[in-house]
């Protein structure tokens, strides 16, 4: 069964974000719930912001 973040229970962590980061976020997030039942929302928004903003820096060049 595939997990799905619901943006509104993490809103605090995500309202800093520009609309693109915030949703590559979410994007990531999904995956890894998805890869790791273990794992919980929270740990997996904590682990996908850098790798979101990090994903931004790279595609602006």
């Amino acid at each position: 069964m595939k997990r799905k973040l619901i943006i509104d229970d993490f809103s605090e962590q995500l309202d800093d974000l520009s609309p693109e980061v915030k949703q590559k976020a979410v994007e990531i997030a999904s995956e890894l719930l998805n890869e790791d039942a273990s794992l919980s929302p929270s740990r997996a928004i904590q682990t996908a912001i850098p790798r979101a903003e990090q994903w931004y820096i790279d595609r602006a060049g």
